[in-house]
C-alpha cells in the first residue's frame, strides 16, 4: 500500500514539473516575440510611448539601425508626427511617420490609403522609414535640432524648422528621461 502511495506521489510530482516547466517555457517564447500591438488609448501615456518605442526600434534593428540614440530621436520624430501615437494616419494605417507610399525605393508599405502610406503592422512602418533613412542616405545624429535640419534639406517636411525642430526636440527629451528612469 505505501509503495502504492510512493508511485502516486512521484506521478503527481512529475505532472507537477512537467507543468511548471511548459509554463516558463511559454512565457520565455512569448516574451521573445514582436511587440506589434497597438497600445490602448487608455493606457499611461508614458506605457503607450514606451511600447512604441520598443516596436519603432524592432523595426529599425530589423533594417540595421541599430545606434541607440537614433532609435530615440527617430521615437521622438514618431511621436511629434502622430501627436503622441494619435492621429488617424497612425492608427487607420499603422503608419508612424505619415509617410507616403514611395514610388522609387524598396518599401514595406502595402500602398496607399488615404493618400499615406500603409503598413500590415507598426513593425513595418519603422522598417520602410529606415529604408528610407538609408535610401537618402542620412547618418546617425545625436541631437534632435541637427537631425531636423536634415530631414528639412531632404524636403521630409513642410513644416517650419523652427517649430518641426521644437516639437522634435520636447519628445526627444520625455523619452530620455522616460527611458533613464528605469
Amino acid at each position: 500500500m505505501w509503495a502504492l502511495l510512493l508511485v502516486g506521489l512521484v506521478a503527481a510530482l512529475g505532472v507537477f514539473l512537467f507543468i511548471r516547466n511548459r509554463k516558463k517555457q511559454q512565457e520565455t517564447e512569448n516574451s521573445d516575440q514582436d511587440v506589434t500591438e497597438v497600445p490602448d488609448k487608455d493606457e499611461d501615456e508614458d506605457e503607450i510611448i514606451l511600447v512604441n518605442y520598443k516596436i519603432i526600434s524592432q523595426g529599425l534593428e530589423i533594417e540595421g539601425i541599430e545606434d541607440e540614440t537614433m532609435h530615440r530621436l527617430i521615437t521622438a520624430q514618431a511621436m511629434h508626427e502622430t501627436a503622441i501615437f494619435d492621429s488617424p494616419v497612425f492608427e487607420k494605417n499603422k503608419n508612424y511617420f505619415g509617410m507616403g507610399h514611395p514610388s522609387k525605393r524598396p518599401t514595406t508599405s502595402t500602398g496607399k490609403v488615404g493618400g499615406y502610406a500603409n503598413y500590415e503592422t507598426l513593425v513595418d512602418s519603422a522598417k520602410d522609414y529606415a529604408l528610407y533613412y538609408k535610401y537618402v542616405g542620412l547618418p546617425n545624429f545625436t541631437d534632435a535640432k541637427t537631425f531636423a535640419a536634415e530631414l528639412k534639406k531632404k524636403d521630409y517636411y513642410t513644416d517650419s524648422f523652427v517649430n518641426y525642430s521644437a516639437g522634435v526636440s520636447a519628445h526627444f527629451k520625455k523619452l530620455n528621461q522616460l527611458l533613464n528612469v528605469g
